[in-house]
């Protein structure tokens, strides 16, 4: 293992909190996500989600209809699985779920498509290093990642109203693929670009601008638009 685990982290996360919410508590973020994945996973060939948590995907009705008998979960917190393996008997099952820790993983299952959400940025540098090759044998992937550029255009944003940089989360290490040699051709999309924007810039925002924030980007994501390059968050897909 390459540094610090965020496993014992996620356990007890997931021991105390067994809503979707505890995977990613703000719920506007939470929904834009899944709207895009629902635009940009597949819809034939076989997925693989790695760091798949308490099967978060399964919030989405649509997304479970779309990935059923064809998807498989990799995780390192039992907990989670446990949460995960529930959810998949409450929806009729046709997802497959499997227990390995990332940060000691030397081959992934073979799939079409891989798939993280929020699961690379939980993982020391060092450790995404070694996993950057395996990722490079799957022909498509989409990884949606802290990434530190989107992340630094944020904080010039917020130096501009006196507002101290975002803060990095525990257990979380944002993402720079070209100084850690990954070999993908990424595309990268800001998809909550809007929101990110409008929430993580200007102080003291009301809850109407969250949900402004909220409906440019969801509207940018269903016609596909560009959107503002600001973060954390984006997609990197190949």
């Amino acid at each position: 293992m390459t540094g610090p685990s965020s496993l014992p982290y996620w356990d007890r996360r997931w021991s105390n909190d067994r809503t979707y919410e505890a995977s990613w508590p703000d719920g506007f973020a939470r929904s834009l996500e899944l709207e895009y994945l629902k635009r940009h996973v597949p819809a034939t060939g076989s997925i693989l989600e790695l760091g798949c948590g308490a099967f978060g995907l399964s919030e989405s009705e649509s997304l479970r209809n779309q990935l059923r008998g064809r998807y498989t979960g990799i995780d390192g917190s039992p907990v989670a699985l446990e949460q995960a393996r529930t959810r998949a008997e409450r929806y009729g099952g046709g997802w497959e779920f499997m227990q390995q820790d990332l940060t000691e993983a030397a081959h992934l299952p073979a799939a079409d498509f891989v798939l993280t959400k929020r699961t690379l940025q939980n993982l020391t540098p060092a450790a995404r290093k070694a996993l950057w090759p395996a990722l490079a044998a799957f022909p498509h992937g989409l990884l949606i990642e802290d990434f530190c550029l989107a992340r630094e255009a944020t904080n010039k944003d917020r130096a501009r109203f006196a507002r101290e940089r975002l803060e990095i989360p525990e257990f979380n290490w944002p993402l720079d693929p070209a100084a850690e040699g990954a070999r993908l051709p990424f595309e990268t999309t800001p998809f909550m670009g809007w929101f990110y924007a409008l929430t993580r810039v200007f102080p003291n925002l009301p809850r109407c601008g969250f949900e402004a924030g909220y409906l440019l980007s969801l509207e940018a994501i269903k016609s596909g638009t560009e959107q503002p390059f600001r973060g954390p968050v984006v997609a990197f897909a190949w």
